[in-house]
């Protein structure tokens, strides 16, 4: 994939000298968020850095950051990763995942920016012909972003998740990338 900027913000693959910043930003999201995210802090691989070297260097997925100038370096300012499924018979099918833009940064394309690069991910993958995601019912302005980007609702969760007592819907989501 090539990097690509948009106001500022340069969207690429993470890589692993980027892990340690994705490492943090993902504690950001699962503590920010929590009901947007079936993963808990305390056992997710992505606040493992060892881990997250180990799945960067795995076939069939990637993660995608948008990194923002500071200073002589640049800062992680969200975050989305695309999986493409393992069984042979679903081959065919991708999911992204762990979509987040930190709160300072949103309303400004970096979600659109993220969603296009793990869509371009999906793309270039033979054989691929449609990405699925899942989405907080109550994450209203997400949703409203998957839908610009070609992304149909094709049913809704009761209670998918439940954190600290609350439950909340997912809302299933698919674009066909014919």
């Amino acid at each position: 994939m090539t990097p690509s900027q948009s106001r500022g913000v340069r969207v690429r693959s993470v890589v692993p000298d980027d892990v340690a910043s994705y490492v943090a930003l993902r504690r950001e999201m699962l503590r920010a968020e929590p009901w947007a995210f079936a993963a808990s802090e305390d056992a997710d691989v992505g606040c493992d850095e060892a881990k997250m070297r180990e799945r960067l260097a795995e076939p069939g997925q990637a993660l995608i950051g948008a990194f923002e100038a500071q200073g002589a370096g640049e800062a992680l300012i969200g975050a989305a990763g695309v999986l493409r499924n393992r069984h042979a018979k679903m081959a065919h099918r991708a999911t992204i995942w762990g979509v987040y833009v930190t709160p300072r940064a949103r309303g400004l394309g970096v979600g659109a920016a993220l969603i296009g690069a793990v869509l371009d991910v999906a793309k270039s993958w033979p054989g691929v012909d449609s990405v699925g995601l899942c989405v907080s019912a109550r994450g209203q302005a997400a949703q409203r972003l998957y839908a610009r980007m070609g992304f149909v609702a094709w049913g809704c969760e009761p209670g998918a998740m439940v954190v600290d007592g609350v439950a909340y819907d997912e809302v299933h989501m698919l674009r066909r990338l014919a």
